[in-house]
C-alpha cells in the first residue's frame, strides 16, 4: 500500500475519533454542569437524616417532607407572608421592569439609530464607558435619589431604578441597525409621527430582540437581593431576600434545596417559551 492511498484511509478515521473525543468532552462537561442541580433534586427529596451522611446520587427514601418544612417555614421567615404573596411580589416587580425596560429601551434604541440626533457618537461612548462601572459605586446616590423621591417602602424603589437599561439599549440597537431608514423616511412624508412609525412600523421587525432582552431582564430582576432588600418594606419581600432569610434561619439542607428549585420554576418555564428567540439571536450576535 502507497503512502498516499494509507493517508486516503486513515484520515476519516482520524476525522471520526476526533468527532468521537470532542463528544466525550462535551458530554463530561455536561456532567459536570448539571451533576449540583442533579444533587439538589436529589437532596429535596430525601430526609435530612440522610443529607447529613454526606454525598450521594441516589436516595434510600423517597419523601416530599422537604418541600413541606419549606412552605411551612416561608411565612415565619417572609414577616408572616404567605409564599404566594411572595411569589405575587416578584412576578409584579419583574413584570413591571420587564414592561418599562423594553419600552424605555427601544425608544432610545429608535432614537440613536433612525433620528439621526446631534452629538449621537457622544452619547454611546459615555453610555459604553459608564457600563464599566460596578454596580456597587452608584449604591449609595441612587439610595439617595429614591429616597429624595420619596420611594422608599415601596415597589416603586426597586421597579423605576431597573426601568432603564444602557445594555438593552445598545442590545436593542443591534437590531434597529438591521432595519431600512427608507421606511421611516416614507412614512414622515406621508405624515406619520415618530412613535407611530416606531410602534407600528419599527417595533414588529425587532419583536426577536425585544423578547430576548425581555428574557434577559426576567432574568437579572428575578432573583435580585441587595437592592430590593435596602429599599422594601418587609411585607414586600421578593423571592431573592426571603431565600436568603430562609437560607439564615433553617439548616436543613433538604428544605434549602427545594426552596432553591422552586425559585427556578418560572425561570425554566420562560426560557423554555423563549429559547427559539433565545437561540436565534445568540447565534445572530455570533454572525454580527
Amino acid at each position: 500500500m502507497t503512502q498516499e492511498a494509507f493517508k486516503e484511509k486513515a484520515e476519516p478515521i482520524f476525522r471520526i475519533a476526533v468527532k468521537v473525543l470532542m463528544y466525550l468532552l462535551l458530554c463530561l462537561f455536561c456532567i459536570a454542569m448539571l451533576l449540583p442541580f442533579y444533587w439538589s433534586i436529589v437532596s429535596s427529596f430525601r430526609p435530612e437524616i440522610e443529607n447529613q451522611d454526606g454525598f450521594s446520587l441516589w436516595p434510600q427514601v423517597f419523601t416530599p417532607e422537604q418541600y413541606q418544612t419549606f412552605f411551612e417555614s416561608m411565612a415565619d421567615v417572609g414577616a408572616g407572608i404567605s409564599v404566594f404573596q411572595i411569589f405575587g411580589n416578584t412576578i409584579f416587580v419583574v413584570l413591571s421592569v420587564i414592561v418599562l425596560s423594553l419600552l424605555t429601551c427601544s425608544l432610545a434604541a429608535y432614537a440613536l439609530t433612525h433620528l439621526h440626533l446631534p452629538g449621537e457618537k457622544v452619547i454611546l461612548k459615555i453610555m459604553t464607558a459608564s457600563m464599566m462601572l460596578p454596580g456597587v459605586v452608584s449604591l449609595i446616590p441612587s439610595f439617595l435619589v429614591v429616597d429624595y423621591l420619596g420611594l422608599t417602602n415601596s415597589f416603586g424603589a426597586v421597579i423605576v431604578p431597573a426601568a432603564f437599561s444602557i445594555y438593552g439599549v445598545l442590545f436593542l440597537r443591534s437590531f434597529f441597525k438591521q432595519t431600512p431608514g427608507e421606511i421611516a423616511e416614507a412614512a414622515r412624508i406621508d405624515g406619520a409621527g415618530e412613535f407611530y412609525i416606531f410602534l407600528r412600523i419599527y417595533c414588529p421587525l425587532i419583536v426577536p430582540g425585544l423578547i430576548t432582552l425581555g428574557l434577559f431582564t426576567f432574568n437579572s430582576n428575578y432573583n435580585n437581593f441587595l437592592w430590593p432588600s435596602i429599599v422594601l418594606a418587609p411585607e414586600q419581600m421578593t423571592f431573592g431576600i426571603v431565600l436568603r432569610e430562609f437560607q439564615m434561619v433553617v439548616s436543613d439542607t433538604g428544605a434549602l434545596m427545594a426552596g432553591a428549585l422552586i425559585t427556578c420554576i418560572p425561570t425554566f418555564i420562560i426560557f423554555l417559551c423563549g429559547q427559539k428567540y433565545f437561540m436565534e439571536n445568540l447565534a445572530f450576535t455570533g454572525i454580527k
